[in-house]
């Protein structure tokens, strides 16, 4: 995957907010404790990560389900005081 995007052309993309579950706790939740209140397991995401390692996405970390409110207003704050675009404030952030 990383391969292939230093090959592509320079694409800005412009992140909107959308939260899966506004319901999720304020503090973020344990990964499997979520999926079973959510989900009854978290099953579902058997085929998302056989697909993701294809393309070095490895979800090595998927622990813990956050609740991504306060992200998504540091974005918006970000871009609307000081013009800083949502690709970049959102690489920072996944990278964290």
């Amino acid at each position: 995957f990383r391969a292939r995007m230093q090959d592509a052309p320079n694409v800005i993309v412009d992140w909107k907010p959308y939260m899966i579950d506004p319901g999720t706790n304020v503090m973020g939740e344990d990964f499997e404790a979520y999926n079973r209140r959510r989900w009854g397991g978290s099953g579902w995401t058997r085929h998302l990560k056989q697909e993701g390692q294809k393309d070095g996405a490895e979800f090595k970390k998927w622990n813990w389900w956050p609740n991504t409110m306060k992200s998504h207003c540091l974005v918006k704050f970000a871009q609307e005081r000081n013009g800083i675009e949502t690709s970049e404030s959102n690489r920072v952030l996944f990278n964290a």
